[in-house]
């Protein structure tokens, strides 16, 4: 597949696709719910929406990375979990409320902070690159039209067609992540070379970020004196970026390949250590319930 088939149609498409899954498992009720859980939103949407891009950018800042390492560090940090995360927080024993509540809301701001962060990001270490930019409006009324538009007739067509809904709602769960890891296998094959040079660059800094990822969400849990199932909610929907959205943001509006680099090599970090280590922690609770239940029982 070519690239230029893959930036104009096949990310946009995908993501759309997803975005319209989405809006389809959404009910009313569940932003109602949110309001009971007023304290773990509001950490998760201060974890996904400001700290993540600081630590992006402090990463960036730290190995003093190339522009195209760095701004690809920034996008991917910019774009809050979709659908993945919230099967991924299902599979640990997850908040789901909190974390399809989490998913909307972050996918809706998006809109408005993914421009923010990425203007900045260029501001900062592609000033010398001074051909590549990001319109503001242009940018937010794509991101408009390619989250918040599906979203809103997914749930539309939950409310009309719940059964039709929810058919939609299952196959779009059991495509997002096959669709996801092959827009990964295509950015990696496309920007083969460009990433084979650069590996050693890219992989100490990558894991830091990811370990950053995982302590962000942890100490957010804590100063917001969150119980177990919100803390592990926290922890996916931190961890877990819309390599999807990033790719696309790189790729299509910013038409500059090379920043999906680190987007893509992200999400296929994200399968090789964040998913084990989140299915891993649901294991270790499991054996530490039984165990207590059996010291309980003598």
């Amino acid at each position: 597949m070519s690239v230029e088939l893959l930036t104009q149609a096949f990310l946009p498409i995908s993501l759309v696709l997803m975005m319209v899954g989405m809006g389809a498992g959404l009910q009313p009720s569940d932003f109602s719910h949110l309001l009971r859980q007023r304290r773990a939103l509001l950490a998760g949407l201060i974890g996904q929406l400001i700290l993540l891009p600081l630590a992006a950018v402090s990463t960036a800042l730290a190995f003093d990375a190339a522009a195209w390492f760095a701004v690809g560090l920034v996008i991917i940090a910019a774009s809050p979990g979709g659908i993945a995360s919230n099967v991924v927080s299902f599979a640990v024993g997850g908040n789901m409320a909190l974390s399809i509540g989490l998913t909307a809301i972050s996918s809706m701001a998006c809109v408005f902070t993914i421009p923010l962060w990425v203007s900045l990001a260029l501001g900062w270490f592609a000033a010398e690159e001074g051909s590549i930019s990001l319109p503001f409006w242009r940018t937010l009324l794509s991101l408009i039209s390619l989250t918040l538009v599906p979203v809103a007739a997914g749930m539309l067509l939950g409310l009309c067609k719940p059964k039709l809904a929810e058919r939609v709602e299952r196959v779009s769960r059991a495509l997002s992540l096959p669709f996801l890891c092959l827009v990964m296998v295509l950015v990696v094959v496309s920007q083969f070379e460009f990433l084979l040079r650069h590996l050693g660059q890219t992989a100490v800094p990558l894991l830091l970020f990811l370990g950053l990822m995982a302590t962000v969400a942890m100490l957010l849990s804590r100063a917001f004196h969150l119980g177990s199932r919100d803390c592990k909610t926290i922890l996916v929907e931190v961890g877990l970026q819309n390599t999807t959205l990033a790719l696309m943001v790189a790729m299509t509006l910013l038409n500059e390949p090379r920043f999906s680099v680190i987007p893509g090599c992200y999400g296929v970090l994200m399968f090789l250590v964040l998913v084990p280590v989140f299915v891993l922690q649901r294991r270790s609770d499991a054996r530490y319930t039984i165990l207590n239940s059996s010291t309980g029982e003598n």
